[in-house]
């Protein structure tokens, strides 16, 4: 029995030696996003070797491979374990994905706001926008933890930096109304505007208001303002056709 258990894994690694590296990290992701769609067993494999292969795309397999295999409720457990291993690694994408999963109850993870936010930060520490929204939506909303506009606040000009339309929109409101900030027309108007060019449509249609009102100091222009109502109703209407 033991010769044979000793025969596996002698042949596992053998097969894991032989398997050429991937190209770049564009043919990992390339290669994640079918196995994601279509479950194939191959593509499920060859991410895994190349997981268990080590190298600098070592991370990138085990990331990839775990989003793939979180599509599968049957396969939670696999998922996690890759994606907390790809976390540990510095992933970025794959440390928000276990806070979302910890914040949500996904991946059968039992909903923790202690773990979501240590996850969230490790991400965001890497550079992940999503994630700093994440931690400045729980700082603002006291959720799972005193609520502390201030700190939303600098978390949100983290991630507006780092270009989440969502939080340039929500930093142009704490501007605009004094949530955690000094009270600045300028810079709220900066940010909605900003948002608004990214075609988020909430900052959309109050960039439409404001160049109808003139609010935030926003010089009026009545055609400017019937053409941004004209491109948030078709973006909207774009969003709706993909639901």
């Amino acid at each position: 029995m033991r010769a044979c258990a000793l025969a596996a894994v002698l042949s596992t690694a053998a097969l894991t030696a032989c398997v050429a590296p991937p190209p770049d990290a564009a043919a990992v992701e390339s290669l994640g996003m079918r196995a994601a769609q279509t479950h194939a067993a191959p593509d499920l494999q060859r991410l895994r070797q190349w997981a268990e292969a080590g190298g600098p795309l070592a991370r990138v397999a085990a990331r990839e491979l775990g989003l793939a295999l979180a599509g599968d409720t049957a396969r939670s457990a696999d998922a996690l374990h890759w994606l907390t291993q790809a976390a540990e690694a510095g992933d970025a994408e794959a440390a928000f994905t276990l806070g979302e999963a910890y914040r949500t109850g996904k991946l059968h993870c039992a909903m923790s706001a202690e773990l979501a936010r240590s996850w969230f930060a490790r991400a965001a520490d890497a550079g992940h926008a999503g994630a700093a929204l994440a931690l400045a939506l729980a700082a603002r909303n006291g959720d799972g933890e005193p609520r502390d506009a201030r700190r939303a606040a600098g978390l949100l000009q983290l991630a507006a930096r780092r270009g989440s339309a969502r939080a340039m929109y929500l930093l142009s409101q704490a501007y605009a109304h004094g949530d955690g900030l000094e009270p600045d027309a300028r810079i709220a108007r900066h940010w909605l505007q900003q948002a608004a060019e990214l075609h988020f449509p909430p900052a959309m249609q109050d960039w439409a208001l404001a160049l109808e009102s003139g609010q935030l100091g926003v010089e009026r222009d009545l055609q400017a303002a019937n053409e941004q109502w004209r491109e948030a109703t078709e973006e909207r209407r774009n969003r709706w056709s993909f639901r």
